[in-house]
C-alpha cells in the first residue's frame, strides 16, 4: 500500500484521467510518474509541483465561475 503523500497526490490526479475502469497506478506508471515499485519518479515530482502551483489559480477561478 502506498503511503508517500507525493505518490498519493499522483494517484489522485491519475484517477481522473482516461478510462475510469483503469486503476490509477497503471495510469501513473504508463506516464512515467511512478516506477513499477510505486516509487515517485522525477517526472512525478514535477507533476506534483506543477499541480501545487495551480492550487490558488483553481480556487480563484471557481470563485468567479
Amino acid at each position: 500500500m502506498i503511503q508517500d503523500t507525493t505518490a498519493l497526490s499522483i494517484l489522485a490526479f491519475a484517477h481522473h484521467l482516461d478510462d475510469p475502469k483503469t486503476p490509477a497506478e497503471i495510469k501513473a506508471r504508463s506516464r512515467g510518474w511512478l516506477t513499477e515499485a510505486d516509487e515517485v519518479t522525477g517526472e512525478g515530482r514535477t507533476l506534483v509541483q506543477a499541480l501545487a502551483q495551480q492550487q490558488g489559480t483553481r480556487t480563484l477561478f471557481r470563485a468567479f465561475a
